[in-house]
């Protein structure tokens, strides 16, 4: 190396202003980092909370209560469960609705038939009076065992 090249005069200052903008550059870059992963946290906890029925402003509030690491739907949800009583939210997401039950219209058709006067199906004694399709319907849907207990079907043996 020749003298030149060492800068001998300024000595080790050219190092200090650069080790020192580094330093201010790595934390600003640091502050950033810190500021985007709280906000990718609050949107994933945000998320899953919006998951299990809330809406997004009780969502947004009630992630703000969240401390665990794990911001996974699973984690938050159970979470939420543990605390639901608290944030007096329900403990099952209300957005799903339960399958449709097959024979639950044809339940309702015949209690709205033994209870009111009007109705397509009703029970006469041992006579079942309505429309020859309502009846069919009826009979189709039904379970075995409503049909023997409630409505004396007796299934006909086939010779």
């Amino acid at each position: 190396m020749s003298e030149d090249e060492l800068d001998l005069e300024n000595g080790p200052a050219p190092l200090r202003d650069a080790y020192k903008q580094i330093k201010k550059d790595l934390a600003k870059a640091q502050e950033e980092l810190g500021t985007y992963r709280a906000q990718a946290r609050s949107s994933a906890v945000t998320s899953a909370l919006k998951a299990k029925g809330l809406d997004e402003a009780k969502a947004a509030k009630v992630a703000g209560f969240y401390q665990n690491e794990d911001t996974s739907e699973t984690a938050v949800a159970s979470w939420l469960e543990a605390n639901a009583d608290i944030f007096g939210v329900a403990a099952t997401p209300a957005a799903t609705p339960a399958p449709a039950d097959p024979n639950a219209d044809a339940a309702s058709r015949v209690l709205s038939a033994a209870f009111s006067e009007a109705g397509p199906v009703a029970k006469a004694g041992n006579q079942v009076l309505g429309s020859p399709e309502e009846v069919t319907r009826l009979i189709q849907t039904l379970p075995y065992e409503t049909l023997v207990k409630e409505w004396g079907f007796p299934p006909q043996p086939k010779y």
